[in-house]
């Protein structure tokens, strides 16, 4: 298991997807990179392998767990670099917690995750016997410190998930949702209000909101999780949708209707339609950022359908035409290529 490689990334799927949206975007990749279908590119075979070997790695619990381990460890060692003070001050939190014990029970410090003294002084400066201030001043400087201290934003808490759909995603919603807090060394239920911005990204954490208590100090939050489209997939900014065509309809063309995650909309299919085509509406995805107003585009792949009956008539019809087969260009070109193929092993 190669820790350096981001298997998240080369499927493009969140940390959080499940693993049904993690088949799905490989299978779609796959397609998309298969060497059979970019013979002329050198890059095609490497990017399958790399699709291939994060999927054995996703798909399985096991070794999706021990590579969720790897790159938590990998993110704690970055942060260690970056910010090479975290311990002393970690030290200094620790102390000056359980240094409360000497002081009044009235002015006891509050736990903070993050101590910065304002005024230059430390708890020790008055240790000296010579100082010409009392030892009231003393605990009062003390109590000062650890309030202003207190005053400093609160950490982040993830506090779970909220499921929602693809046009919530896109469009922006409000949502509600019950949440377990500790209150007071209780744990209680509490509703949260949510707003879902426009464009929301999968694993994105929003702030969730208490109106009846009103903690404005509270800094929770849950992950955007999407559910499972019956229609849909997202790549990006944008929507990803195949749609079956009846194969007469491919072949003379004509208008659709599909649905988009903002409405209904209709185009017109062009005569002579193969399947795997690719359809682009502009405009159609989501937004580029939730104040942008560009957007992305839905992309529709063709996928011609066929009856699974027909009629004696209709068979003596298709037998006619089957003779045309010889004109069809992707047929033609397959053929073209199997024929080269077999003449250069039998060299």
């Amino acid at each position: 298991m190669n820790s350096k490689k981001n298997y998240y990334e080369i499927l493009k799927v969140s940390p959080l997807a499940s693993p049904s949206t993690i088949k799905k975007s490989y299978q779609r990749l796959a397609r998309i990179h298969h060497p059979d279908k970019n013979p002329n590119s050198p890059s095609a075979a490497e990017m399958f392998k790399q699709i291939n070997e994060a999927y054995q790695i996703l798909s399985d619990n096991f070794k999706r767990k021990e590579f969720d381990r790897q790159i938590k460890k990998e993110k704690q060692k970055e942060e260690k670099k970056k910010n090479p003070f975290t311990p002393m001050y970690e030290s200094y939190n620790s102390y000056a917690h359980f240094s409360g014990q000497a002081m009044p029970a009235h002015s006891s410090p509050h736990p903070s995750t993050t101590i910065t003294p304002n005024s230059g002084q430390s708890p020790s400066n008055n240790s000296n016997p010579d100082s010409s201030s009392p030892k009231k001043d003393s605990f009062s400087s003390i109590k000062e410190f650890f309030t202003s201290s207190s005053s400093a934003t609160p950490p982040q808490q993830d506090c779970g998930q909220i499921k929602i759909s693809l046009e919530e995603a896109c469009l922006g919603a409000k949502k509600s949702i019950a949440l377990k807090v500790r209150r007071k060394g209780t744990v209680k239920t509490e509703k949260f209000n949510i707003r879902i911005p426009p464009g929301a990204k999968e694993g994105e954490k929003v702030k969730a909101r208490n109106n009846q208590t009103d903690k404005s100090n509270e800094n929770l939050y849950v992950s955007v999780i999407y559910k499972e489209h019956p229609l849909f997939q997202v790549e990006g900014a944008n929507v990803l949708v195949n749609l079956p065509v009846p194969f007469t309809k491919a072949i003379l063309g004509g208008e659709v209707e599909i649905p988009t995650v903002r409405g209904q909309v209709s185009f017109q299919l062009p005569p002579g339609t193969h399947g795997g085509h690719v359809i682009q509406l502009k405009g159609q995805g989501f937004p580029l950022s939730a104040k942008s107003k560009q957007r992305g585009n839905m992309l529709i792949t063709v996928m011609l359908d066929i009856p699974s009956d027909f009629s004696k008539e209709e068979k003596s019809w298709i037998r006619a035409i089957h003779n045309r087969n010889q004109l069809c260009p992707k047929v033609a070109e397959f053929d073209i290529k199997t024929k080269l193929l077999l003449k250069n092993r039998n060299k």
